[in-house]
């Protein structure tokens, strides 16, 4: 187990997380979110999120925003984007890949163990 893997166990074990060992988190495929629509709001605060995924939300460089992209077990890749300038207390959930965003956000809570209710379909 490498040290991200063991501090995110740990974290699992303090705070009583599930955890999410194969969810991989890869900040360098933000540019491929160019371009993307918002497919919903994810209303969790950055803590919340840091244990849901067993790691904090990267800093991408041009933004100075939160940003967390996320393969699903499904092999989907999607990306949750805080707002700059202030602690995030609500991400916006973008899609990179073609598929029905309900079924995408919905693979996503599952992955997290989000409660589906924390998350909101925007309008398409």
């Amino acid at each position: 187990m490498d040290a991200d893997s063991a501090r995110g166990h740990l974290n699992a074990v303090l705070y009583g997380v599930d955890f999410h060992p194969d969810l991989k988190l890869d900040a360098a495929r933000w540019p491929d979110f160019a371009g993307t629509r918002a497919v919903a709001r994810v209303d969790l605060d950055i803590h919340q999120l840091t244990g849901l995924l067993n790691r904090r939300p990267d800093e991408v460089d041009g933004e100075r925003r939160p940003v967390a992209i996320v393969e699903l077990r499904s092999g989907e890749v999607v990306a949750l984007l805080g707002p700059a300038g202030r602690p995030a207390r609500r991400f916006t959930f973008l899609r990179r890949d073609a598929g029905d965003p309900a079924e995408i956000l919905a693979r996503f809570c599952e992955d997290t163990n989000l409660a589906p209710e924390r998350a909101t379909l925007l309008p398409q």
